[in-house]
C-alpha cells in the first residue's frame, strides 16, 4: 500500500499524511508529494514519523522500531498533576492556585513540605528527561521543538 508525505514546498517541512483516495486534494504547486511503501495492512498513521526535509526525509516506523515520542508538555502535565494530588493529600480541600495563594499567604505549616516536596519533584523530572534523551526507545521534543515544527508546517 502507499502512503503519501506532504510536504510544504516553500520550505520542504513535512505537513501531513495521506493515503491513495486523498491525495488528490493536494495541488502539486502548493505541496511536495514523497511516496513510501507500507505493508497492506490497515494504517494506523500514528505509528508512522517522518524525519527529515523532502529531498532526505525517512518513514520511521514507531511499532518497529519500538520508539515512544515524549513531550515536554506531557512530562510537566505529569509532574504539575503530582504536585496538585499531594497538596490535596495535605490540605484536605481541592488544588487550585487560590486555595495555594492562601495558603502560602497565611503562612500554613503545609508551604514548607510543598516546596521540599517541589524540589523532588524538579529533580526526578530532570533525571526523567536525561533518561529520555539518552533512550534509543524515545524520541524526546522539547515544547521549542514542538512549536518550530508546527510553526515550519505552515509556512
Amino acid at each position: 500500500m502507499k502512503l503519501y508525505a506532504i510536504f510544504n514546498k516553500n520550505n520542504n517541512i513535512f505537513t501531513g499524511f495521506a493515503v491513495e483516495d486523498s491525495i488528490h486534494i493536494f495541488p502539486k504547486e502548493r505541496f511536495h508529494i514523497k511516496t513510501f511503501e507500507v505493508p497492506e495492512e490497515t494504517i494506523n498513521l500514528a505509528r508512522y514519523r517522518v524525519d527529515g526535509c523532502f529531498e532526505d526525509s525517512v518513514l520511521v516506523d514507531l511499532f518497529t522500531e519500538k520508539k515512544t515520542v515524549v513531550t515536554e508538555r506531557e512530562i510537566d502535565q505529569k509532574y504539575i498533576d503530582l504536585f496538585e494530588r499531594k497538596y490535596e493529600e495535605l490540605t484536605n480541600q481541592s488544588y487550585s492556585p487560590n486555595n495555594l495563594l492562601f495558603d502560602i499567604l497565611d503562612n500554613s505549616p503545609i508551604v514548607e513540605e510543598l516546596r521540599k516536596f517541589r524540589q523532588k519533584l524538579k529533580e526526578r523530572k530532570i533525571k526523567e528527561i536525561e533518561g529520555y534523551n539518552t533512550s534509543k526507545f524515545h524520541i524526546y521534543e522539547t515544547d521549542q521543538q514542538q512549536i518550530t515544527r508546527e510553526q515550519e508546517i505552515f509556512k
